[in-house]
């Protein structure tokens, strides 16, 4: 699916600037590495499923949806601001993050369980239910 004029990435964390060394999204396959890709392949698998950091450039050929971390750590680790559904959504970088901590209970922000529908990036959001 492209969305603005790039291909959709849904990850369970952040992909990273390196994303395309590893993944060929056009043939559906992971790329053959070079012996020095090798020696770096198990930290980019790593980071492609535990990433809890963001992309500081703008990402030209992926947009990517994602959760993992909740959005509220980019409010508070980056300083970056959420919307009314407290997500981050950038535009201009390629990436939404989609985590609003269903599983915590502490923030007033958390505990719901959010989706993104597509083509329109309407957010759906369910309230936590103890």
């Amino acid at each position: 699916l492209p969305i603005y004029g790039k291909k959709l990435v849904v990850s369970h964390s952040h992909i990273t600037n390196n994303f395309s060394t590893l993944i060929d999204i056009d043939n559906k396959k992971i790329n053959e590495l070079t012996p020095k890709d090798i020696e770096n392949q198990d930290n980019l698998r790593q980071s492609i499923i535990w990433n809890r950091d963001f992309s500081k450039k703008t990402e030209d050929e992926y947009f990517n949806i994602f959760g993992h971390t909740m959005s509220i750590y980019f409010r508070y680790r980056f300083g970056l601001d959420l919307d009314e559904n407290h997500i981050h959504r950038d535009m201009e970088k390629g990436f939404i993050g989609i985590d609003t901590g269903i599983y915590i209970n502490h923030y007033k922000e958390a505990g719901k369980l959010t989706a993104i529908k597509f083509p329109s990036l309407n957010v759906i959001q369910q309230v936590r239910i103890d």
